[in-house]
């Protein structure tokens, strides 16, 4: 006896049901003749005759009948074993990223265009949360493959061993103000950006705090205060004139002529951008994430430091 098709005992047991050719070729979208092309293969599979023909009509052969009983478990089999593949292929196959917005919405576009992580067929899964947020997240996800987030200042970050840091790159900040204030592009001091209208990030994240410090340590004395949750945002609200703000160095970058940056004494504030990837992911998923995501960087201009976060 050759190897059974499963394609064939669906449509032996739908003939069985509808009672003709006919009928299971209206049921299964078939031609009359395809129906029985199949039987026939079948037939010839099982070196038995399933059908006794007078006519039009046809009859089950009592072969046919136990065949038919038969494949209703093979079937039934069949379909939970295609669908647990199918199940497990997903889960391996998607990458769960979860990031904070300035930077995940430079990278994801890049990732999503890398000719290599295409042809991995992996499917990209992105949430956008702060550094903090996005741990708590993936330590209830243990299905998320990395998390990418930034240390700075004293303000230390904690993880789960479960994941691994590598350092992606140091970013930098710059001071950005509204183009008609008509600043120099490195002032020698600090007293034209004082008693002015200043933008900071919105209180609680790492980089609020030292952006605060860093108006303090300057002696800014601001005239007023507008606050923000997305850089972005802010470089929007600097472009419109409502005041200067501190916002890291590709961002300003990508406004271009929308707001000038300028060079202040005694500034300097960085964060460095860390990808805490997943031990729990299968090797091949996590090394191509991790491959793309390095592709990304350096292609935004970040190198990895010579020493790793630890």
């Amino acid at each position: 006896m050759d190897m059974l098709n499963p394609l064939h005992l669906r449509t032996l047991r739908v003939v069985i049901e509808q009672g003709s050719f006919v009928g299971a070729a209206n049921r299964l979208g078939y031609t009359p003749s395809a129906v029985s092309q199949q039987m026939s293969a079948l037939e010839q599979s099982t070196g038995r005759q399933l059908f006794s023909r007078s006519g039009r009509s046809i009859q089950p052969t009592e072969v046919a009948l136990i065949i038919a009983e038969h494949a209703h478990e093979v079937l039934n089999s069949l379909d939970a074993l295609m669908h647990a593949a199918a199940a497990t292929s997903e889960m391996v196959s998607t990458t769960s990223v979860i990031g904070f917005s300035s930077l995940m919405s430079r990278i994801v576009p890049l990732i999503l265009a890398d000719a290599e992580w295409l042809a991995t067929n992996h499917r990209l899964s992105v949430s956008i949360h702060d550094p903090s947020l996005a741990i708590r997240e993936a330590a209830a996800r243990p299905t998320t493959t990395a998390v990418l987030v930034y240390l700075m200042g004293d303000r230390g970050l904690s993880w789960p061993e479960v994941f691994e840091p590598v350092s992606l790159g140091i970013d930098r900040f710059v001071v950005v103000v509204p183009p008609q204030w008509q600043l120099d592009a490195r002032l020698d001091d600090v007293a034209p950006l004082r008693n002015r209208h200043w933008v900071l990030h919105h209180p609680g994240s790492s980089d609020a705090d030292l952006i605060e410090q860093t108006i303090n340590s300057l002696a800014l004395s601001p005239d007023g205060i507008s606050y923000s949750d997305d850089f972005t945002a802010t470089i929007a609200l600097v472009a419109g004139g409502l005041g200067a703000a501190i916002v890291p160095e590709f961002v300003a970058a990508d406004a271009g002529d929308r707001v000038a940056t300028v060079g202040v004494p005694g500034f300097e504030m960085h964060r460095e951008l860390v990808a805490l990837i997943s031990k729990r992911t299968p090797e091949t998923c996590r090394s191509a994430f991790e491959a793309a995501l390095r592709r990304a960087m350096r292609a935004l201009g970040y190198e990895a430091p010579a020493e790793s976060v630890t």
